[in-house]
């Protein structure tokens, strides 16, 4: 794979829960040029742990998540 692929996965974070083992929501709350907060929802049944995640991206090399609750 090419590194804007790879890129293209790790910063689709809107779309973790359709391909994230265990994510059962992934939503954004706010977006810029290369960054954005997003909450996510990771669990298995009978648990389930919510958090925001700021994610800084710079294109095509760079995702870093931070949990910021």
């Amino acid at each position: 794979f090419s590194m804007e692929q790879i890129y293209a996965v790790v910063a689709d974070v809107e779309n973790y829960k359709n391909f994230v083992p265990f994510c059962k929501k992934s939503q954004i709350l706010w977006r810029q040029e290369d960054c954005l907060s997003a909450s996510l929802v990771i669990g298995f049944p009978p648990l389930n742990e919510s958090y925001i995640s700021k994610v800084t991206m710079h294109k095509p090399y760079f995702v870093k998540a931070e949990c910021t609750d």
